[in-house]
């Protein structure tokens, strides 16, 4: 803003200097200006809501003048010098003109006033030795003709509508939020997945009246502890009712005439939409905000088995929203199979939309790349973040072992079956028969042999497996009498020339298919005790074994094997306690 004090300084200074040296002397005579006059401009074409034109003529010849327009309801004449040099601090606009005689007034227009509110024009000449007039005064009061323009914003679920002036809501005409699945083809045409209406407790107003919050309802955060019994929530509440979606964009449309401001004009319709446009993205419109996303899980996986590696692994999405058909996977999308044999492990990486895939709404499922060894942990696992539902939440990491079993049955082990064996100590070949039957005691085992190595009334306790296909027989156990002397069945362990009773590892037969039973994994043995337990010495030590069950085909089983590999010496045998 253009400032004139330093020549009014100029003006005062020459009339001191008269003073001084008295008449004889020439000074600048003090010439006073006739004052301005202010003249409102009626303009049909100018926005009067905001805007105001009006015209300045000094009354005289003069050097500058001066407005300041200030928003009040009275006339509060401010000092003449002021309003001259523009240093009226309540000004909402001011200027300073230089007067010419080829334009002896101005036609000002001063536009960004707030509507229906009263303002006051002030106004000053300055005289042509700058000497300003008094203050001349003429009010106005803009117009109200237009409806409040409309802006929004949203933070944290919360939207805000704001207007340039206070606004009253009209609650005949209800507020209904309309919510969208990013990952579906609605989407593609601005389609919402549904809509609620907003409850009148969510809807506030800001003091000034200008400013309005929505709080959209959203689902609460879920509390793992065990809740007390709470009061219902009242009808019509934020707490009843639909809430929004996590992850998912909604919109809010306003009905014609939902506000209106103090001098009754009405808003106008506010239609709000999104739509996905190929190579745009999501283009909202409108007012519109988005939820915040979440995460899931996956369904407690029941299974811990499997027998056929050929049939796809099926899981079960724990989430509340359906899983996306269209876009199911992240860019990040990861997942791995890892098959564990004893020590040895493979690892396979498994792709997306064809080792695993989303099938329907609710379930994945992956596909093993080929068969497992028989007895192998299976561990599948999915990486965080890699499955969107149809609002673009995403899942936990998740992962599970399954057991590549047999898939027997106990029944699949009872029966009577026909054994051979070779005996290492004699090199003979033993046959015969053995029952295995369900156990009479369980805390020995869930099978036990009612004949074993033609041995009658044996009572030897075994745990069948039918998920490992596996028999395993407790060593140390007294399963025969033969007047004062006690049989006795152990696993055996070979250093050197020496043989030992292993009194901590059990024996483990295998059923690599269903009545069809197997030795091959070290040693076992058949020994001879006192009836207090002293073991005397082997009678029969065994590294080949195969028995199978009666109506039972089966290919013989043999290993290369001897007496002579066996080297066994049974003067060297370790003492122990049985079993029972």
């Amino acid at each position: 803003m253009k400032k004139i004090l330093t020549y009014m300084s100029v003006v005062v200074l020459a009339a001191g200097c008269a003073e001084m040296y008295g008449p004889e002397q020439e000074s600048t005579p003090v010439v006073k200006s006739d004052g301005i006059e202010i003249a409102l401009v009626s303009d049909d074409k100018a926005d009067t809501d905001s805007t105001v034109t009006f015209t300045l003529t000094p009354k005289g010849e003069a050097l500058y003048y001066s407005y300041a327009i200030e928003a009040s309801a009275q006339d509060s004449k401010p000092d003449s010098s002021v309003v001259y040099s523009g240093a009226l601090q309540t000004a909402v606009a001011d200027s300073v003109i230089k007067w010419t005689a080829e334009k002896p007034s101005a036609t000002i227009t001063v536009k960004g006033l707030m509507p229906n509110t009263q303002y006051q024009i002030y106004a000053v000449a300055g005289s042509p030795t700058g000497v300003p007039s008094s203050v001349s005064v003429q009010p106005f009061k803009t117009t109200d003709n237009v409806a409040p323009a409309i802006k929004s914003d949203y933070d944290a679920n919360v939207l805000t509508i704001s207007f340039p002036e206070a606004v009253t809501r009209n609650k005949d005409l209800p507020l209904a939020v309309k919510y969208y699945g990013m990952n579906t083809t609605n989407i593609d045409t601005g389609i919402p997945e549904g809509e609620f209406q907003i409850p009148e407790d969510s809807i506030k107003v800001s003091a000034s009246g200008n400013s309005w919050t929505i709080s959209i309802p959203v689902a609460a955060e879920e509390d793992d502890e065990e809740e007390d019994e709470v009061t219902p929530p009242a009808e019509g509440s934020a707490a009843e009712g639909h809430v929004l979606p996590e992850g998912a964009i909604y919109t809010v449309d306003l009905p014609e005439g939902a506000f209106k401001d103090n001098a009754g004009n009405a808003t106008e319709a506010v239609t709000s939409t999104v739509v996905y446009e190929e190579g745009l993205g999501i283009s909202p419109s409108g007012i519109y905000g988005q939820n915040d996303a979440s995460t899931y899980g996956f369904a407690k996986f029941e299974a811990t088995s499997f027998n056929d590696w050929e049939q796809p692994v099926v899981v079960e999405a724990a989430g509340k929203y359906a899983l996306s058909l269209d876009y199911p996977f992240s860019k990040t999308a990861a997942a791995t199979v890892v098959y564990k044999t004893g020590s040895k492990s493979i690892t396979y990486t498994l792709t997306a939309d064809s080792d695993f895939e989303v099938t329907d709404a609710s379930h994945i499922v992956f596909k093993l790349p080929e068969a497992p060894e028989l007895g192998a942990d299976v561990t599948i696992t999915l990486a965080a973040g890699s499955v969107q539902d149809i609002y673009g939440n995403v899942n936990d990491a998740w992962t599970a072992t399954l057991k590549y079993s047999y898939g027997y049955t106990m029944k699949d082990v009872y029966g009577t079956y026909s054994y051979s064996c070779i005996n290492g100590l004699t090199g003979q070949q033993n046959s015969g028969q053995m029952v295995i039957t369900e156990s009479d005691d369980p805390k020995y085992g869930n099978v036990m042999f009612t004949s074993f190595m033609g041995y009658d009334e044996t009572f030897l306790y075994g745990t069948f497996d039918p998920v490992a296909g596996t028999l395993s027989v407790e060593t140390l156990q007294d399963f025969a009498i033969e007047g004062d002397v006690m049989i006795g069945f152990g696993s055996l362990i070979l250093s050197g020339n020496n043989v030992s009773l292993d009194g901590e590892n059990p024996t483990v037969f295998n059923m690599p298919e269903a009545g069809r039973i197997v030795f091959n994994n070290g040693y076992f043995g058949l020994f001879t005790a006192t009836l207090q337990g002293q073991i005397q010495g082997l009678t029969g030590a065994f590294t080949m074994f195969e028995a199978v069950k009666e109506n039972t085909v089966s290919a013989k089983y043999t290993q290369k094997s001897s007496a002579a590999e066996m080297r066994v010496v049974t003067g060297n045998i370790d003492t122990h306690l049985f079993v029972r």
